[in-house]
């Protein structure tokens, strides 16, 4: 409510009164909790109340804008949607002393900020507060958030939706107007609640408004009963307008609260199917990391992605099924043994229909022993080679060269299976170079890993 009769002001002071006396009797039973924020350091406020099972099952979310110079206690007991429908989270908003638009120019009532860049935008910036810290708090179903107020609070609701329209499942403003942006307004369920003998907000300009919706709709000209109080306007695009027009003045009905709630059960945003097959930025090939980072292009529609990975080499399925990845990027929690792995991937919207799986990735996991001895010179003419094991290796090969530079083997053996060598022939006093890799064979997959370093050791001549 942007302004009022100095008589009505006083009649409704003296209900505000009533009325905080009664809420705050019920406030606890009802379960709205005073939480703050602040913003740009002032501190704000609102009343939220939050099912029990709010962090376990995705809610609802419904925000509730007071008139100018009521308050949250004031709107918790006027609209009481936290009893209308338990299961959502629902925030009564305090607003703050705002200049009213035909009295209370002075801003001694509370209100809301009246189109963007009004008062700084502070409660834009409020709701954004609110809004993320819901999301830090409990589990939210994003596509079922909703806005209703009244008066000046149904106006902010219209803000919003310019605003922040992509936020929101459908909206609720009783008394309301979108004055001056209603080109901003994007396709969305309404139910807009209106006196034809509103002596506030006039009753033309909120029939321009929603008259204007119905265009933004796409709805039909004409339109049906719609619980004995209101008319639906039917749309093609699914964005019904819903009008409940009284003869009440400026006021809330009585029934609004329970239908208002009835109408959000019935809307929720569209939910776009996965668009098409992720696209893997990772090539196939091989990785000397036993946790390499994949990583995939992002996919229209999908807010999170299902990741499945065998194991080839020992015919294992689902080593790894990590279906709530919400990156485009994974790095596997334990560590990979060599060997060859199959991976696959797709997108997952938000009401968890699945696309299509991408292509099979092929990654190779090659890894490099570690040289134990000889590293430097040994005594006798058969000296052990010895290194350490590799996770998933199954067999290890040996190179041994003469010289510091010639690569022609002295010894060659390729069916080592321990990690161990000892030659069977004896070597020559003289300088060698040596070098072992891993082999992972099994099931038709082969993984072979690089060959170590070359390691120089000596051998000494007898005594």
């Amino acid at each position: 409510m942007n302004g009022t009769s100095p008589g009505r002001m006083r009649f409704l002071a003296t209900a505000f009164s009533i009325l905080v006396m009664f809420v705050s009797a019920s406030v606890d039973a009802a379960n709205p909790v005073r939480r703050t924020w602040t913003i740009e350091g002032v501190t704000r406020e609102a009343l939220v109340a939050v099912p029990s099972n709010a962090t376990t099952v995705a809610a609802p979310v419904v925000f509730a804008f007071h008139h100018h110079g009521d308050s949250m206690y004031g709107a918790s007991g006027l609209y009481h949607y936290h009893t209308s429908w338990p299961e959502a989270i629902v925030v009564y908003m305090q607003g703050l002393k705002t200049p009213g638009q035909f009295i209370d120019k002075n801003g001694n009532l509370s209100g809301w900020q009246r189109f963007k860049g009004d008062q700084g935008d502070r409660d834009l910036k409020l709701f954004d507060a609110v809004l993320a810290s819901l999301g830090q708090d409990y589990k939210v179903d994003t596509l079922r958030t909703y806005s209703a107020g009244f008066s000046n609070g149904g106006n902010f609701t219209y803000l919003l939706w310019a605003e922040r329209g992509d936020v929101f499942a459908a909206m609720a403003p009783c008394a309301g107007v979108a004055n001056g942006f209603t080109q901003k307004l994007t396709p969305k369920p309404l139910l807009h609640i209106a006196s034809t003998n509103d002596g506030i907000e006039s009753y033309a300009l909120q029939k321009a408004t929603f008259d204007v919706v119905k265009s933004i709709n796409q709805c039909s000209a004409t339109g049906t009963t719609w619980e004995n109080v209101g008319t639906l306007f039917p749309s093609v695009s699914n964005n019904p307008v819903i009008t409940w027009v009284t003869n009440i003045g400026h006021a809330f009905p009585g029934q609004a609260p329970e239908l208002i709630v009835k109408f959000f059960k019935t809307q929720s945003k569209p939910v776009a199917p996965v668009s098409g097959p992720v696209i893997w930025l990772t090539k196939n090939g091989s990785s000397t990391s036993r946790q390499p980072q994949i990583t995939w292009k992002p996919v229209a529609g999908a807010v999170r992605y299902d990741l499945w990975v065998n194991d080839m080499t020992n015919y294992v399925g689902q080593i790894i099924r990590d279906q709530n990845i919400t990156t485009t990027t994974y790095t596997p929690p334990s560590p990979l043994k060599m060997g060859t792995y199959h991976m696959w991937v797709r997108g997952v919207n938000a009401v968890g229909v699945p696309g299509l799986w991408s292509e099979r990735l092929e990654l190779k996991i090659t890894l490099v022993p570690q040289l134990i001895e000889p590293l430097a010179t040994t005594d006798g003419p058969r000296p052990v080679f010895r290194w350490n094991a590799v996770p998933g290796a199954m067999v290890y090969q040996i190179w041994i060269s003469p010289g510091t530079i010639n690569t022609i083997p002295f010894v060659r053996d390729d069916t080592l299976t321990t990690v161990a060598y000892t030659p069977t022939v004896n070597f020559p006093p003289g300088d060698y170079r040596w070098w072992i890799r891993a082999r992972a064979i099994k099931n038709g997959f082969e993984t072979i890993g690089p060959w170590t370093p070359a390691q120089t050791f000596s051998v000494n001549a007898a005594p």
